[in-house]
């Protein structure tokens, strides 16, 4: 009998923690392209039949990714920009037209520092992913980048 309940408490762990892990890998860098000026570089990766969904989604529909930053000692110059347009299809569980991301998708802001002492940019990410049967609930990730270091 112990043996049984000690299968049941195995099995029960891998469930856990396989619904704990996340479909979605986030990674952020700066790239210095001179001595003043960089780039900031957030990139999601998704497992595969994963996606995230756009920045601007229609109100009934799933949560947008969204990006947002802190900043000391630099300045932006330019908005953000992605390296590849999402798709967009009608979406029976949300009934609305979705765009959404999946496999990767890279986005960028440039920037100038303006005080190298105090240059510090906190990227915070709020995003939620599906998959064609679930969506996990949103999740927030934060980075904390300092340029020259």
């Amino acid at each position: 009998m112990k043996r049984f309940y000690l299968a049941i408490f195995a099995i029960a762990m891998m469930a856990i923690t396989a619904m704990a892990q996340n479909p979605v890998h986030w990674t952020a860098k700066l790239e210095m392209t001179s001595d003043t000026e960089g780039i900031v570089k957030l990139s999601a990766t998704m497992d595969e039949g994963w996606h995230i969904y756009n920045l601007k989604m229609p109100e009934d529909g799933p949560n947008p990714t969204k990006i947002s930053f802190a900043i000391a000692g630099v300045e932006w110059n330019g908005g953000m920009k992605v390296n590849h347009a999402p798709k967009k299809e009608f979406d029976s569980v949300f009934e609305c037209e979705v765009a959404y991301w999946e496999n990767e998708v890279t986005f960028t802001r440039r920037f100038k520092v303006t005080d190298p002492d105090k240059a510090e940019i906190i990227a915070n990410v709020d995003y939620m992913c599906c998959n064609e049967s679930s969506c996990r609930p949103p999740v927030k990730e934060t980075f904390n980048l300092k340029p020259g270091n």
